[in-house]
């Protein structure tokens, strides 16, 4: 008889200990493609499901309503961000950080629980800048593809973010769009082309049910950006797109062409499955955060407890 209570105490004991760990496509797996849509020459297809309903303020509204603050540290690969709310604050990988005394963008997704501060990484996006009285930033738009690629590079290879070779693409991206910067900031390459990335690229907006977006240029991908749901994915979708659209405009200005068909955009995206959990990143806030490789692709994707709260991914 004694055996009995053991029993009923192993068995979900057991059951922990073989149970099948989450794995990437485990969390996408509910993810549909449905119709592309054309803006220019971007293409982009959108995703739509649910993974979790878990509800985040966003920083670049929370900066913009006085709902959050981020200071300056003194140190350009640090930044304070201060959450006094009662909502959990979700920052978005590549999110524009301005002003201060340089432009930054964040190095990693995070979420920076309520009534709380933490110090969150950064990397410069304007080289000729160490100045300014005022020690808060303001929000921006989410930096284009091959940047946020460079920074999850980078971190795959030395742990931390190459400060020369993000100058160097801010620099290569202002010179192909022929837009001259006098402190060499990356966001001068939105609002010197903000007329016409929003006459090209404007005009489309996520449905009630859109989680996230595959981005394709007549090169190909250009990157997958999925978020935990829909409220998340709408919020940071203008910022996403302005991102995309600076990559397509410099193809356009190149006069690069080529043809998407629907074939290619389900084989990549079999691909974008295909990545897999190679190592596990510190996180700053909650969760953790995954870096993913696959045939040809490389992400990164913030886990906390709720399940996927947002990844990207790129080619390789």
């Amino acid at each position: 008889m004694w055996l009995r209570p053991l029993i009923h105490l192993a068995i979900p004991l057991f059951s922990c200990l073989i149970a099948k760990p989450m794995t990437w496509r485990d969390l996408i797996e509910n993810l549909e493609l449905k119709e592309p849509v054309l803006l220019g020459n971007l293409m982009v297809v959108p995703l739509e499901g649910s993974l979790n309903s878990r509800e985040f303020g966003l920083l670049h509204l929370a900066l913009e309503e006085g709902r959050a603050r981020v200071r300056e540290l003194g140190m350009v690969e640090k930044v304070l961000v201060e959450n006094p709310s009662l909502d959990d604050l979700f920052v978005l990988e590549g999110e524009e950080l301005l002003g201060a005394r340089q432009d930054r963008v964040a190095v990693s997704s995070a979420v920076i629980p309520a009534r709380e501060e933490l110090e969150l990484p950064v990397v410069c996006i304007e080289e000729g800048r160490w100045a300014g009285d005022e020690p808060l930033f303001r929000g921006g738009y989410v930096a284009h593809p091959r940047l946020r690629s460079l920074i999850t590079l980078s971190i795959r290879g030395s742990g931390k973010v190459d400060q020369q070779k993000v100058w160097r693409e801010v620099e290569r991206k202002l010179t192909s769009l022929k837009i001259s910067s006098a402190t060499g900031s990356l966001h001068h390459s939105f609002t010197y082309q903000e007329g016409t990335l929003e006459e090209l690229y404007g005009g489309w907006n996520p449905g009630e049910r859109v989680t996230g977006a595959m981005a394709f240029t007549p090169k190909g991908l250009l990157c997958c950006d999925i978020l935990a749901n829909p409220s998340l994915f709408s919020g940071e979708w203008p910022g996403l797109l302005k991102g995309y659209a600076l990559d397509a405009l410099e193809e356009r200005i190149r006069g690069r062409r080529g043809k998407m068909n629907w074939q290619r955009i389900a084989e990549r995206w079999e691909r974008v499955g295909k990545t897999k959990l190679v190592r596990r990143l510190s996180s700053r806030g909650k969760g953790e955060e995954w870096l993913l490789e696959g045939p040809g692709e490389i992400g990164r994707a913030l886990i906390t407890e709720d399940g996927l709260i947002y990844a990207s991914i790129h080619p390789a």
